[in-house]
């Protein structure tokens, strides 16, 4: 369940943060991201949801990580928007999409 889970959040960090790179229709892009979430607050079981939380958080650490020996951390390469990104989806937000 964790590489489906580590799947839905690839493909929604593909959409917030590479759809400029990537999709030409801004329109396609909005309607998956609602789609997406309405799917994992509606028809995710807790299962489900516990583990696309659980992968956030993995990618939320890791983008937040303290630097290495070599003093190399990823923070400076990401942005606020992404960390607020990867916050919002390890504490569930999506589940309140449907309300």
């Amino acid at each position: 369940m964790k590489s489906l889970a580590a799947e839905v959040v690839r493909y929604l960090w593909a959409l917030v943060f590479l759809a400029d790179d990537t999709f030409r229709d801004d329109n396609f892009v909005a309607d998956e991201i609602e789609r997406i979430s309405f799917e994992m607050a509606d028809e995710y079981s807790p299962e489900e949801q516990q583990a696309v939380m659980a992968v956030a958080r993995e990618w939320l650490d890791a983008a937040t990580a303290e630097p290495d020996a070599h003093g190399y951390t990823p923070r400076k390469l990401s942005t606020p928007e992404q960390r607020e990104f990867l916050e919002s989806l390890a504490a569930g937000a999506f589940m309140n999409a449907a309300d």
